[in-house]
């Protein structure tokens, strides 16, 4: 089986693409094979390399396909934490031509076959996520999804694990009814908040291990899943030794991906820095 896995990435999150790569490509069936897409912005010849290498790495089979990132289409959408990356995974099924596609953010750690995942497929929806238990009445964006006539009740995805079922995202023209929200949206939150915005709650809920918080002060050690690194401060940042429970874990797939744990990047900190005094 073929399994197509798309990832968006600039460089203030190369060091945790690589490895979030490596980890999936590692924990692949070797009777798959991984079609990987990276769409990316500000990569070099050498980063792309690094990412190369990591894969080769896995010993697992694979194909890559690079994008170069069009950020042409969201000029007028708020940024999210200083960039307006995010919103390019609204594009993702205009570029990427496959039945389903599991889209990954790049700060998660896969420690599961994504072919797991993506066999299950979407049961008729346009698109399977986790919503942790948040609703339209709890999200932190609730006046918004009040003011836009969603139930209390309405569960809200988190967009950062998403498997896409690439015709109906097409038929529903999801792209651009996400763009027209993005054009009056008030809040900040991304493409998530416009997703949910057009959805409504109705997407195939997916369950927590495909999508496992994994928080600063939350260890996750033991679980087997996809871990995503939510929160301000990520475990292969330089404080992140000091104050990320789940650095050991970081640090153990960083060495086995080839790559150093912890970097610190005046560049890659300086958007989510600014953003809190936003």
């Amino acid at each position: 089986m073929i399994v197509t896995v798309a990832y968006v990435a600039d460089r203030a999150v190369l060091k945790p693409l690589i490895i979030s790569c490596f980890a999936l490509l590692y924990h692949a069936s070797q009777d798959d094979i991984l079609d990987l897409h990276i769409v990316y912005e500000g990569f070099t010849k050498r980063d792309r390399d690094r990412v190369h290498r990591a894969l080769h790495r896995a010993s697992r089979p694979f194909q890559l396909t690079w994008h170069e990132a069009d950020l042409s289409p969201y000029v007028a959408l708020r940024p999210f934490h200083g960039s307006r990356m995010n919103y390019v995974k609204l594009h993702l099924p205009y570029l990427i031509e496959s039945k389903y596609i599991l889209y990954i953010d790049a700060d998660t750690l896969p420690l599961l076959d994504p072919g797991e995942l993506v066999s299950g497929g979407t049961a008729g929806h346009i698109l399977a996520a986790c919503s942790w238990d948040v609703t339209a009445d709890n999200a932190q964006q609730r006046e918004w999804f009040a003011a836009e006539g969603l139930r209390p009740e309405t569960p809200i995805l988190n967009s950062g694990v998403m498997l896409i079922d690439r015709a109906k995202w097409l038929d529903r023209g999801m792209t651009e009814a996400c763009l027209s929200v993005g054009h009056r949206c008030t809040t900040h939150a991304g493409d998530q908040v416009l997703i949910n915005t057009v959805l409504r709650g109705d997407f195939m809920p997916l369950r927590t291990r495909y999508n496992i918080r994994a928080g600063a002060n939350v260890d996750v050690s033991g679980y087997s899943g996809i871990l995503h690194f939510v929160g301000s401060v990520k475990p292969w940042e330089f404080w992140g030794h000091w104050t990320h429970k789940n650095y050991p874990i970081w640090r153990k797939w960083a060495t086995l991906g080839g790559e150093r744990a912890t970097t610190f990047s005046i560049r890659g900190a300086m958007p989510r820095i600014l953003s809190r005094f936003r």
